[in-house]
């Protein structure tokens, strides 16, 4: 099961948004079977948990916090810093919120009036810097 929220905040007029959102993906299955490992969440990588190798965190329930401010600086061009928060656990009551993996950096948006096109980001987490791309139709 996966649960997810996102809001995109405009603060002022032309003036910058900022988006907060959150993810969980839940195990359906009972402790004693297993889940193969390509259909278990995975944190780390170009869109969750930037700041880490592809596929770094991996087990059958995971959750992850985001935060991102975007300030416009052409008319189809974004900055934006974020901030991120993840982990994984084996049972969903060890889910830890003070367990969390975290990285924070700055990117590029590149967008149209209703969608973004392209992204680039620059992430810190505790295993050194990342770089991520992203390519979009539909949502920005």
């Amino acid at each position: 099961m996966t649960f997810a929220a996102y809001q995109l905040l405009q603060l002022w007029p032309e003036r910058g948004a900022l988006g907060v959102g959150g993810q969980a993906w839940l195990s359906a299955t009972a402790e004693d079977h297993d889940v193969p490992f390509f259909l278990m969440p995975t944190l780390g990588g170009g869109n969750y948990l930037r700041g880490y190798s592809s596929y770094r965190f991996r087990d059958r329930n995971a959750v992850l916090l985001q935060a991102e401010y975007r300030y416009p600086v052409h008319r189809m061009i974004d900055v934006a810093g974020f901030y991120e928060a993840g982990t994984v656990a084996r049972r969903l009551g060890t889910l830890s919120l003070s367990s969390m993996a975290q990285d924070a950096g700055i990117g590029l948006r590149a967008h149209t009036k209703t969608s973004g096109v392209f992204r680039v980001d620059l992430a810190r987490g505790r295993e050194g810097f990342k770089v991520a791309f992203g390519v979009g139709i539909g949502g920005s």
